[in-house]
């Protein structure tokens, strides 16, 4: 056991100290006295580890300088001295023996490092002194072996930042310093536990403690620096004496030190005697030399030995480097003798952990003797009850309760009253023990026994009193009446008295006779768990010698004695027991199961459901902690006077300042106001107190009500516990003696009022919060429980089933960090043991060697894991290390041990209390139960939910844009920002987990979860037969595909840091700088963005598969960010010394920035060129042009402009002939340039293809095909060249730009005049079909056909156009890739796929494209197979010729680019059309009849488009975002010409933008000229035009006569009125009448009167006008009108 050495004193004026001087002594520092002047200067002290002033929190500034609070503290008794005192003598003799501070010095236990020593004083300081509102300077000296600590203390506490007038002279009382003691004592042991140290001190002394040992004394500074320079000191002197004197007792009475060390523990190891003798003898060489000369041996005198040993020699941590193997070498020997010697130790087997365990011989006699004793009462069976008479004392209490008792209780009242001569019940706390006890006893007394009752607490025996209503006494007061009793009989059979001294001792001998036990006497000995060994031994022996029954009544799981052993336990354990389990104490049934549960001491469980029911209140400190339970405690109390509160903390320094607290707050409410002072304590009436010290007899407490009944008045005096409420306080003057007498009144329970004089008896205390330990056995309405860190489960049972009603928990966060801190702290198994404990029967043996397998199996992978982490990197993952597997190997089977254990838990867990092994614990470690989370932990798991469900919705947003936008695009993709900002919060929870990974990574991971697969039959399969899923750390089923990897966090983190890193780097920019590197970043972002688009470009033109590709980026993008790249480089190349020094930090590659920049600076050039007007300027820039434009990528830059390479020969050419007077300068450049341009692409594409007519040698459909497109292509030329000879101005330019083309020129135009004579009559008409053109027609009407158009057309329409071709296929036999037709299915057409459009007749053999079906079904050849599809499809002619032959002007000119845009806008509108549904069940109908009210039916152009479908639009691959309503529109001939799209949302209404607006609708295809036709009625001629759909279906719902038509837009309108206004009589338009007439005006129609257009508008006009302001429902009275 560690040295206790605790010393108090004063800095006194008398004894000519200073507290400034002392100040500076124990800090090491240099200080003055104000007062006197003196420099006290201690700065030369370098023992000095820490100094420090502590302070209450509100404390003023000055109050923490030690120099200025001193001197401050001095002035401050010279200023009291002089306002209180007048007369100068008193006030002189005041101040020189004025008391100005107090000290206070400790000895801190060698065990302790730095760091814990400084905790545990600052522990001790705060709580014990600072909270008192006193100001602590205290400084730690670690001198070598005697590290110790100084405290210098203000005797006056703060008030309103200055010192009080009234000094706490409550802290110096003698009952204040035993408090002191014990809590450094607590402090001191608390924080040893914490270390890990096994060592404990003991405020007790040594004769206390039952020891032989002598104390030393404690050697301050002064003392250890004699000794350093060899002076003599009578404390050194002494101590050296008591230490040779104390190895002199251990070599001659060996069992002293086994004594000792049996004190802490009842069973040791051969570790524990070897640590004891080491601290005993400790580095000193005359201690070393007593003890060799013992274990050698040697017989000679010790004086000799001692003069013969060198000067001491003492040592840092106590032993010497030289003396350490020697001492520990003695120690050994030294151990081995005492446990070889028979008389001392007494081996008793092996324990848990295999060590060899011993008991000292006295401890082991003891339990000899208890268990003899015991066993003579259970063989003895001589007080029996009649069942008739057990039967009346439960009907008794059953009248009394006024309901039932349990059967189980009924049971426990027939064991105590019958069996042997020793029962034991077993009663949980709560479970009415006091009730059975009463019945029990009523049936005993019913039999003629005499019932006592007994305890080791006097509140226990107070309350078996009136509850029970039996004579009780303490343990203690028999023990003190039998030893009374025996030596006056031995006094009386002495023979030496006579005559009256000899009747007196008689008189007294038989009074005190009345206290021994008799055959009669039954004896309750209740709260036997808390009786020892001391008391048990003289108690058991006068029930057997006298023949008394003994019924033990204990809680095994409460608070046990402090003596060795655990007797009741072994009682329990070795005779036959009743349990008592029914909890009736707690009224709220959840916290009745939390008191069965802790009473398992299964602490979490018992916890859990108050925590989660909100009864733990958290603070930051002790003093929020104190102030807040004294207010809850305050309420309760006024809102509820009548109910029994109790506030119970662990340590009594708390309980003192809860007690005040409360007082505080009652008297701020005004409950407490008479105060008077008893023993330095304030009391006051109404105060709530509590006697601490028993008066049995009434000797000093006096009863008051001496008129009640009998069974009032045999209780006399008071018991130590019991409660009382002050009354009233008196003051009078005796008559006698002329003194002061003092009186205080109580009232107590039960209506009993007593009056003592607190002069002679002053053992009160006030009674609102008590302590933990002198709780046991008491009940109370509510409790307010303070957690301690001492506490155990025990003592944890205690505090939590005292109350009936409720109870609150308050904790310190200083104390503990979270709850599942207080669980791991306070659910700390604590066993005290026994020598029977490891006495194992055999059939126990098996369960006993289970748990020691499973303590092997925890060191064991303890020590596997030290060696894996010790040879590995940190960084280095574990199942890397060679040692992995066995650590698996380890792992699994310490679960499967842990499984086993808890199968039949109750046989396994004797020995799972000795080896300290958690119930809660080894369900964790079986996967019964998920691991108890501290705060931090919970905070991180959710931190790595949060993190999880991240990657997962990053991933699903990544996948989605990378379909449509893969890559750096993905940046211009709508879900990107979204993505962006998951993605960094992602990023920055990885690189937080990633600094702490064994903190979250746990989370993370997954195991493999082996489910057992049933057969059909619904058996199981084999044990090897199993399906392994993944399980996430809360048990929960993880996908393959959701599971996030560890390895992914790193990468994670990594990309957090460099954005980190790059963020840094930026931020320490200057706004100058800033702006220059995001130029250099802006350039790079749009290169890679660039390079990106260019490579999918790429890839969808060589790939077969149609890409989904993103919405707007298409070739034009690509050269725009072209442009933005170049135009950045060109920038950045300008001033490179700006921009170059960030081209490492943001990757830029100089020869790929200066290409860039030279492109740039190209661009530059063509844009000048291009918005050039000046023909001069133009000229020369052309020729400076033709000079730098020298690859195919320069000529491409000039083609994005919109130009073409022929242009800057035509500006050179036409300046030339301009300037020469050839053309007028008023002539416009662009109208000589068209027909050139013309004939210059007409030129090239002749020669293309005449190219690769060529090339092919074979001839086939295809040549035939491409010869006639040279034809149509020659002719086309040969007319432009036609225009060209009609315009000399463009003959002029054209013969400058090539010579000798005017006459080639000239040829063609001959060539055309030559052929536009005659008629080609090579063809004739073939159709039987009207459907089908003529073959004049198809040349008339489409003289140039593109064969790749209409094959691009085809390709997702195969289906359509087969369907329609060949009828319905065959259901059973058709796939999606393709169609059968035929009974056999014998023609298959491929729809789908590569081989889209091919198709095989297996009948006749025949095969081939869809040209050739269309041949063969419709007898066409193949061009007119190829105009059939263009014209089904509606791809338009490809026109290569001017229509006029007349010079043409160049905004009246089609190019051959108008015409394939309008193809591509009919083809959109063709596979819209294809890919659309019926509008019958759709969502779109949905929309007509529901929020636009139509009812009637719907045209077959009104269709539903789903929400996703594609479609190619201008050479893009288009997305519908919405669900659309498509009105399909058609030209005059019938043909499909243009949709509008109405967007919709999922439940079929109008969608609407983020600004709640309505979408626009959306129109594709060739708008002008395309109508909606909704009803085609041909019995009249009136035609009604409505601008939008919904306003001509409205028309259409008033069933009016005649044609309805939607134009789909105001302008479009004019486009049928030019077409058929004199062809229809009579036309209406509903709601834009009056534009139409504005229209009508404009386009120049005269209406004359005799129309009926004119008579019926006239007619109309005033009906018009409120039309435009109706709604539908007018619309009929406007008809009809």
């Amino acid at each position: 056991m560690a040295i206790y050495s605790l010393n108090l004193g004063f800095i006194s004026r008398s004894a000519g100290r200073s507290a400034v001087g002392f100040s500076a002594y124990i800090a090491a520092a240099r200080h003055q006295d104000e007062r006197t002047g003196v420099i006290h200067n201690y700065e030369c002290k370098s023992d000095v580890i820490v100094s420090r002033v502590l302070a209450p929190v509100d404390a003023p500034n000055w109050a923490k300088n030690p120099s200025t609070l001193w001197n401050r503290a001095e002035q401050f008794e010279d200023d009291w001295g002089a306002l209180r005192f007048q007369n100068l003598r008193a006030r002189e003799q005041f101040l020189s023996s004025a008391q100005t501070a107090q000290t206070i010095m400790g000895a801190i236990p060698i065990e302790f490092s730095q760091l814990e020593a400084e905790a545990c004083v600052e522990e001790f300081l705060l709580n014990r002194f600072v909270s008192r509102k006193l100001v602590v300077e205290y400084a730690i000296h670690w001198d070598k072996g005697n590290p110790h600590f100084h405290g210098l203390i203000t005797r006056r506490p703060l008030e309103n930042s200055e010192f009080a007038q009234r000094k706490d002279r409550d802290i110096v009382t003698k009952a204040e310093h035993n408090i002191t003691r014990k809590q450094w004592e607590v402090v001191v042991n608390k924080h040893l536990e914490l270390g890990g140290h096994e060592v404990r001190i003991d405020s007790r002394s040594y004769a206390d403690q039952g020891l032989s040992f002598l104390p030393t004394h404690h050697e301050g500074w002064y003392v250890q620096r004699f000794a350093e320079r060899g002076e003599y000191s009578r404390i050194i002197a002494d101590n050296e004496a008591i230490r040779q004197k104390n190895i002199e007792i251990l070599c001659e009475r060996p069992e002293t030190l086994i004594q000792e060390v049996a004190l802490k523990r009842t069973v040791f190891t051969r570790r524990h005697i070897e640590e004891e003798i080491i601290r005993r003898v400790g580095g000193d060489e005359k201690l070393f030399s007593l003890l060799k000369a013992k274990v050698e041996g040697i017989s000679i005198p010790s004086e000799l030995i001692l003069k013969t040993a060198n000067q001491n020699v003492m040592f840092e941590g106590g032993i010497a480097t030289q003396l350490s193997v020697e001492i520990r070498h003695l120690a050994g020997k030294f151990t081995d003798e005492l446990l070889d010697n028979k008389d001392v130790t007494y081996a008793v087997g092996e324990n848990i952990n295999r060590e060899r365990i011993f008991t000292s011989t006295a401890y082991k006699a003891q339990e000899d003797t208890l268990l003899h004793l015991a066993d003579t009462l259970s063989q003895r069976q001589t007080k029996a009850v009649y069942p008739d008479l057990i039967q009346q004392g439960i009907v008794n209490r059953e009248a009394e309760l006024k309901n039932d008792l349990f059967q189980e209780q009924k049971d426990t009242i027939a064991h105590l009253c019958s069996g042997p001569d020793i029962c034991i019940l077993n009663g949980k706390a709560g479970t009415g023990k006091t009730t059975l006890l009463k019945a029990v006893a009523e049936a005993y007394q019913g039999a003629g026994y005499h019932v006592l009752g007994a305890s080791f607490q006097g509140k226990a025996v107070e309350i078996m009193e009136q509850e029970i209503g039996i004579p009780c006494k303490t343990l203690d007061s028999f023990l003190c009446a039998w030893e009374k009793h025996q030596k006056q009989k031995d006094l009386v059979e002495s023979g030496k008295l006579w005559g009256r001294p000899y009747l007196y001792a008689f008189n007294q001998m038989k009074e005190l006779e009345e206290s021994r036990f008799t055959s009669k006497n039954v004896i309750i000995v209740d709260e036997a768990n808390m009786v020892g060994g001391r008391l048990w031994e003289p108690f058991l022996e006068e029930a057997v010698s006298k023949g008394a029954k003994v019924l033990i009544v204990q809680d095994p799981a409460q608070i046990k004695s402090r003596d060795p052993g655990d007797y009741g336990r072994l009682f329990a354990d070795r005779y036959c027991f009743i349990e008592t389990n029914e909890v009736v104490r707690q009224r709220i049934p959840w916290q009745r199961e939390c008191s069965k549960l802790l009473n398992e001491h299964q602490v979490l469980d018992g916890v859990m459901p108050y925590y989660e029911k909100g009864h733990f209140t958290w603070f930051n400190n002790r003093e929020t902690l104190i102030d807040a339970l004294a207010s809850d405690y305050v309420k309760d109390l006024i809102r509820s006077p009548h109910q029994n509160l109790i506030a119970l903390a662990y340590r009594n320094t708390e309980v003192y300042e809860l007690n005040q607290a409360i007082r505080h707050h009652l008297k701020q409410q005004g409950e407490l106001k008479d105060t008077f002072t008893l023993s330095g304590q304030e009391y006051a009436i109404g105060d709530r107190i509590r006697f601490p010290q028993n008066d049995n007899h009434g000797q000093f407490v006096k009863n008051l009500n001496k008129d009640q009944n009998e069974i009032q008045i045999q209780f006399k005096g008071i018991k130590n516990g019991t409660f009382g409420t002050i009354e009233a306080y008196d003051e009078k003057v005796s008559l006698f003696t002329g003194t002061m007498v003092r009186t205080v009144t109580v009232a107590l329970e039960k209506n009993r009022r007593v009056c003592f004089n607190p002069e002679e008896y002053q053992h009160i205390t006030h009674g609102y919060a008590m302590g933990v330990h002198k709780s046991e056995g008491g009940t109370f309405d509510k409790s307010y429980v303070s957690l301690d860190p001492l506490l155990d489960p025990s003592t944890l049972l205690v505090g939590l089933t005292r109350h009936r009603l409720d109870t609150e928990l308050y904790v310190n966060r200083e104390e503990f960090i979270d709850f599942k801190d207080v669980v791991d702290r306070i659910g700390r198994v604590s066993c005290k043991e026994t020598v029977q404990d490891y006495h194992v029967s055999e059939d126990q043996k098996p369960f006993f060697n289970r748990v020691q397998h499973y303590r092997d199996l925890i060191g064991e992978g303890v020590t596997l894991r030290e060696e894996m982490e010790g040879e590995l990197n940190p960084k280095t993952p574990l199942y890397k290390h060679p040692s992995y597997p066995a650590y698996q190997l380890c792992f699994e089977e310490k679960k499967r041990v842990a499984s086993s254990i808890l199968e039949d838990w109750k046989n396994h867990a004797p020995y799972a209390r000795l080896a300290g092994l958690r119930k809660d614990v080894l369900e964790v470690e079986a996967g019964l139960r998920p691991r108890l989370l501290s705060d931090l932990e919970y905070r991180a798991s959710i931190q790595v939910q949060g993190y999880m469900d991240l990657v997962k919705e990053t991933r699903v947003l990544w996948h989605t844009i990378s379909e449509t936008h893969p890559g750096v695009l993905a940046r211009s993709h709508t879900l990107y920002e979204d993505y962006a900002s998951k993605k960094t919060e992602r990023d920055s929870l990885a690189f937080v987990f990633q600094e702490n990974q064994k903190l979250y990574t746990p989370f993370l991971r997954v195991t493999k979860a082996c489910t057992p697969i049933k057969s059909r039959a619904g058996s199981r399969v084999p044990p090897g037969d199993e399906t392994g899923e993944l399980k996430g750390y809360w048990g929960e089923f993880v996908s393959p595909e959701n599971r996030v990897y560890i390895s992914a966090l790193k990468s994670h983190a990594e990309a957090h840091q460099r954005s980190q890193l790059q963020n840094l780097y930026y931020e320490r920019l200057s706004s100058e700088d800033k702006a220059h590197y995001d130029i250099v970043k802006a350039y790079v972002s749009v290169r890679n963005e660039a390079a990106a688009i260019y490579s999918h470009l790429r890839k969808q033109e060589t790939d077969s598969v149609q890409m989904t590709f993103p919405e707007g980026i298409t070739l034009y993008q690509f050269h725009e960010k072209q442009a933005k790249r170049d135009e950045l480089a060109l920038k950045i190349v300008e001033s490179p010394e700006k921009y170059q020094v960030y081209f490492d930090t943001l990757k830029v590659k100089e020869d790929k920035l200066l290409a860039h920049a030279v492109t740039g600076e190209l661009r530059e050039n063509v844009q000048a060129y291009a918005i050039e007007q000046d023909i001069s300027k133009r000229a020369s820039q052309a020729q400076e042009l033709k000079r730098i434009l020298t690859t195919s990528k320069d000529y491409r830059i000039f083609k994005e402009r919109g130009l073409d390479a022929n242009r800057l020969t035509f500006d050179i050419a036409f300046y030339d002939k301009v300037s020469k007077g050839d053309i007028d300068s008023q002539v416009h450049p662009e109208e000589v340039y068209k027909p050139i341009q013309s004939y210059l692409n007409a030129s090239r594409e002749v020669a293309q293809l005449w190219k690769t007519i060529k090339v092919k040698s074979e001839k086939s459909e295809q040549t035939e095909f491409q010869q006639t497109e040279w034809k149509n292509a020659l002719k086309a030329l040969n007319e432009n060249a036609h225009q060209i000879a009609n315009y000399p101005a463009s003959l002029a330019v054209i013969s400058e730009m090539r010579e000798g083309i005017e006459a080639r020129i000239m040829k063609q135009v001959g060539f055309i005049q030559r052929t536009t004579s005659s008629q080609d009559h090579s063809f004739t008409k073939m159709s039987n079909n009207n459907h089908v053109p003529t073959r004049g027609a198809l040349q008339e009407n489409r003289p140039y056909v593109s064969i790749e158009q209409v094959r691009q057309a085809i390709r997702g329409n195969t289906e359509s156009i087969t369907r329609d071709l060949l009828g319905e296929p065959n259901k059973h036999m058709s796939k999606k890739t393709e169609l059968r037709f035929g009974n056999n299915g014998s023609l298959r057409v491929s729809i789908a796929g590569p081989n889209e459009g091919l198709w095989n007749d297996f009948e006749s053999g025949e095969k081939g494209n869809f040209f050739h079906l269309i041949q063969r079904e419709k007898r066409l050849n193949f061009n007119e197979a190829v105009s059939y599809l263009a014209d089904v499809l509606n791809v338009k002619d490809d026109l290569k010729t001017v229509p006029s032959t007349k010079p043409i002007k160049y905004n009246e000119k089609i190019s051959i680019e108008a015409v394939k845009d309008r193809a591509q806008r009919l083809n959109a509108v063709s596979e819209l059309q294809m890919k659309s549904k019926l509008i019958e069940g759709t969502l779109a109908e949905s929309y007509l009849r529901q929020e636009r009210g139509i009812t009637g039916p719907l045209a077959s152009d009104l269709r539903y488009i789903p929400k996703g479908t594609t479609f190619m639009y201008q050479g893009e691959r288009k997305i519908l975002t919405h669900h659309c309503l498509a009105a399909f529109g058609k030209d005059h001939e019938g043909r499909l010409s243009s949709v509008q799209l109405t967007k919709l949302d999922d439940q079929g209404k109008r969608a609407l933008t983020i600004d709640g607006e309505k979408w626009n609708k959306i129109q594709y295809g060739v708008a002008k000229g395309s109508f909606v036709l909704l009803q085609d009625d041909k019995t009249t001629n009136c035609v009604f035009i409505a601008e939008g759909l919904e306003t001509a279906l409205s028309i259409k719902e008033a069933n009016v006569k005649g044609k309805i038509i939607a134009s789909l837009g105001i302008h479009n309108i004019s486009n049928y009125l030019r077409r058929k206004l004199f062809s229809v009589p009579t036309m209406m338009s509903i709601n834009l009448v009056l534009r139409l007439i504005r229209l009508s005006i404009k386009l120049k129609i005269i209406l004359k009167p005799k129309d009926k257009p004119f008579l019926l508008l006239n007619r109309l006009t005033q009906g018009m006008i409120l039309m435009m302001f109706s709604k539908r429902k007018e619309l009929k009275a406007f008809v009809s009108m």
